[in-house]
């Protein structure tokens, strides 16, 4: 009866031990990265979210350690007076660009990648609550090895001035993050070197473990436990 115990706490251990690794690797693993924070301290940029219509921003790829799927991206409302973003239709695309930071071209479309993605399509406005909004939109794989990152954002309506979101005006260091942009839906604008609105990119993509390891684990724990009770059987024989 002691061994019959004890094979059935070992059992329960190995198999909670499986368990264990199951949750192990199916865990989350998500992902995000924060540029241009914490912004000019008491100042923002209403474009494009208070003002203007059109809109680029480019990200240096060496801000990227690795290849990131964006699913989320976030602005910040914190050190500037609070406020709304203008009530409109928003279009957001990601691209990868050939172009250099402080090296857009005032021709909006000259700067948009092969890979251009729609990310975003939809109606957007209200009042920014705790210093933070995020738009999740349609998955964008970004491989900093291919190019710098562009962010494309036009809009239908605006121009109202209604929230000044954390910024870099002028003050971004050299060659990470600048602008192009209109306050109205033409096709050229103008360009800013080392300005750019602080921005969160996020991946929120689970881990989840192949079949096959699944199937792997389990079968270590199941051969565990048979190996032992064969141990404890021929000892059992032997007494």
């Amino acid at each position: 009866m002691p061994t019959v115990n004890f094979l059935t706490k070992l059992s329960m251990s190995t198999v909670g031990a499986a368990v264990i690794a199951l949750g192990a690797a199916g865990s989350a693993q998500a992902l995000s990265i924060t540029i241009g924070a914490p912004g000019d301290p008491n100042n923002g940029n209403c474009i494009p979210f208070g003002c203007g219509q059109k809109f680029q921003q480019i990200y240096n790829a060496n801000l990227f350690s690795s290849p990131i799927l964006i699913d989320t991206i976030s602005f910040f409302n914190k050190n500037s007076f609070p406020g709304s973003i203008d009530a409109a239709n928003y279009t957001i695309n990601l691209s990868t660009t050939s172009k250099a930071v402080n090296g857009l071209s005032n021709i909006f479309v000259d700067n948009i990648g092969a890979n251009n993605q729609s990310f975003f399509v939809g109606f957007l406005d209200g009042p920014i609550s705790n210093g933070k909004f995020s738009i999740t939109g349609n998955s964008f794989l970004y491989d900093p090895s291919q190019g710098n990152l562009l962010l494309d954002i036009s809009k239908d309506g605006g121009n109202n001035f209604s929230v000044f979101l954390d910024s870099q005006n002028g003050s971004a260091p050299s060659g990470s993050i600048s602008r192009a942009f209109s306050f109205d839906n033409s096709p050229s604008g103008s360009t800013n070197d080392n300005y750019g609105l602080v921005t969160e990119f996020s991946d929120s993509a689970q881990s989840v473990p192949e079949p096959a390891s699944l199937i792997g684990i389990l079968g270590l724990g199941a051969f565990g436990i048979t190996s032992l009770c064969k141990r404890k059987h021929q000892a059992a024989v032997k007494a």
